[in-house]
């Protein structure tokens, strides 16, 4: 319908004959640990004929490292390929509903498994370039995100290019509802009501997943399906009820 094989809609990559909305971008390699790490990059860039010699232009201890797919011996978008599909390998539900005596009990469950995800949000909280809001880990330089901070006037983002880094697995089972209940006996109330039912249920009880976002079950684009752009998070509701026939 575009008129080509493929199709880029930001970091999302759609191919005749393939699925919709993959991810698109660099192979991420880890941090520039010390100077040694960079000098010895930029050699591999001199090696291969860079007349910069950067084998990231501007690139600085700390930054994020990448892949350089073509051998060319520099980071440029010639690097960037498909990633990770954006859409789950199995989607599957679990129900069920026990009765003891006068009480029953129904749980509605569903999940996906296989499913990678890039979150908006927090890929902005955990950004070092801008002047928008960060996550605390971020700003306390916690090793476990990455350290130093991308200088806005030199134009190159390093640590914000997208890449494998900002990909997280997106796997989750969710309690969608849980209802528990117990009917009451006719003979206590002499015939004036029946069938008197009194429960409490609960939706989107619980959501078991390691992605770190506001809401995992949400509606994707069409040709970006493993893109989550600050989807509104999903509440958790309790509801108590009874119910009577006259």
């Amino acid at each position: 319908g575009f008129g080509n094989d493929y199709y880029i809609e930001g970091d999302a990559y759609t191919k005749l004959g393939e699925e919709l909305g993959q991810h698109y971008g660099y192979v991420y390699k880890g941090i520039i640990k010390d100077d040694a790490q960079l000098k010895q990059w930029n050699e591999y860039a001199v090696s291969k004929g860079v007349e910069t010699g950067e084998y990231q232009k501007g690139a600085r201890v700390g930054d994020c490292l990448y892949e350089d797919l073509n051998a060319d011996g520099q980071i440029t978008e010639d690097d960037r390929q498909i990633l990770e599909s954006g859409m789950p390998k199995f989607n599957f539900g679990i129900s069920g509903r026990v009765e003891y005596k006068n009480w029953d009990l129904s749980v509605s469950t569903f999940g996906v498994l296989g499913f990678h995800v890039s979150d908006h949000i927090y890929n902005m909280l955990t950004s070092h370039y801008g002047t928008g809001n960060k996550d605390p880990e971020v700003m306390s330089g916690s090793p476990n995100v990455y350290y130093s901070a991308t200088d806005a006037n030199q134009g190159l983002a390093w640590n914000d290019l997208f890449s494998s880094r900002r990909i997280q697995n997106a796997s989750y089972w969710k309690i969608a509802n849980m209802e528990l209940g117990y009917n009451f006996n006719d003979a206590w109330f002499h015939g004036i009501i029946s069938n008197v039912r009194a429960y409490i249920s609960a939706q989107n009880l619980a959501t078991l997943t390691k992605y770190k976002g506001y809401n995992v079950d949400y509606a994707p684009g069409t040709f970006t399906p493993g893109f989550n752009y600050c989807s509104y998070p999903t509440p958790r509701t309790f509801m108590f009820g009874l119910k009577c026939s006259f």
